[in-house]
């Protein structure tokens, strides 16, 4: 019997096992298993039937890969996502320990599953990435308080990390697809008028049409970049804006701001629920109010204007991620939760 299974949702393929080239950043799962001394499950790539059969007639995810996984023998199962951590708590071996990652909790769908059968108390363990679905799980849900940890979510600061001390080549720049509110930004990018780049897709959600409209001309849309290139975007940009729709309870864009506040850029983030202590006003970040683009075009102009400012929130931003907020102290918060579970004979392994 293994000590723990990690178990995934993402496929097993070329686009997903680019992060695990020496040219990408270290992969989280790579590295939680390696410190549990764990297996790895993957799913196959879903096929288009049986993933929209999947989506209509069984709630929650990926019941192909639970079903598939369920057997294995092993202490305890550790689910990277919701995707495959509710169908296996359903699935799973009574005497095996369950740990859930969980990223979105307090979709309708989710809830409602929630309130007829109780799922989430089959969880030994809940680790949440953002105090608003931490709030939802003691408050709403009902999930004692022991059993559900915050954690921040993480970014390899060994591979972003910037490359020279000066203020980038005057474009502003935004990254990431979930809850993006394009609109507004390009709104406030076309009365500021300064260069801007657009990267409207993610590794794990590969979108073409997020941004439908007519552009101006000072901005440009970039798609299906390596993490090299990525990189170089960051590192180049005078302003990291991520722009995000109104009253998220998910820790939507924080990929982009951590992997900004590595590359030691100034940011300008809307402030959401999901987001809530990631980030500080006038401290790390500048906070604005979502869905406003004055507001947005207000602070990117102060902040290009004072670039003594933007170094003092970008040197901020950098030591935050440098004093832990980064990939290793993510894995060692992940790897201590999922030990407290673990039968005593498998923790001294």
């Amino acid at each position: 019997m293994t000590q723990a299974l990690v178990v995934t949702a993402s496929p097993q393929t070329p686009a997903a096992q680019e992060g695990m080239r020496p040219s990408g950043p270290r992969v989280d799962f790579k590295e939680i298993a390696k410190a549990l001394h764990a297996e790895v499950a993957h799913p196959d790539p879903p096929t288009g039937i049986t993933s929209r059969l999947e989506s209509r007639v069984l709630p929650g995810g990926n019941w192909r890969h639970a079903w598939h996984v369920r057997s294995r023998p092993t202490a305890l199962f550790l689910s990277l996502t919701e995707q495959i951590g509710l169908p296996l708590a359903f699935l799973k071996p009574r005497s095996a320990r369950h740990v859930l990652i969980a990223h979105n909790l307090t979709t309708e769908r989710r809830r409602a599953f929630q309130q007829r059968t109780g799922y989430l108390q089959r969880f030994d363990r809940i680790i949440v990435l953002s105090r608003a679905q931490e709030a939802y799980l003691c408050q709403e849900a009902r999930i004692p308080a022991e059993r559900v940890r915050f954690v921040f979510d993480k970014v390899d600061h060994h591979f972003f990390a910037p490359s020279s001390d000066d203020d980038g080549d005057g474009y502003l720049l935004s990254v990431g697809q979930e809850q993006r509110d394009y609109p507004t930004f390009v709104a406030a990018a076309q009365e500021l008028g300064v260069p801007t780049v657009i990267v409207p897709s993610s590794l794990w959600n590969p979108a073409d049409d997020i941004v439908r409209q007519t552009l101006p001309r000072n901005i440009s849309i970039k798609r299906d970049l390596p993490f090299t290139a990525l990189r170089e975007l960051y590192d180049r940009a005078s302003l990291v804006v991520v722009p995000l729709r109104p009253d998220v309870l998910i820790a939507a864009g924080v990929n982009a701001v951590l992997e900004a506040m590595a590359m030691r850029k100034p940011l300008v983030v809307s402030a959401i629920p999901g987001l809530d202590g990631y980030l500080e006003d006038g401290v790390t970040a500048r906070l604005v109010p979502p869905a406003d683009p004055a507001a947005l075009a207000g602070a990117i102009g102060e902040l290009l204007a004072d670039r003594t400012e933007a170094r003092r929130l970008a040197e901020n931003a950098r030591g935050i991620v440098e004093s832990g907020r980064n990939l290793d102290t993510y894995v060692q918060a992940v790897v201590a939760t999922t030990r407290e579970v673990l039968p005593l004979h498998s923790r001294s392994r």
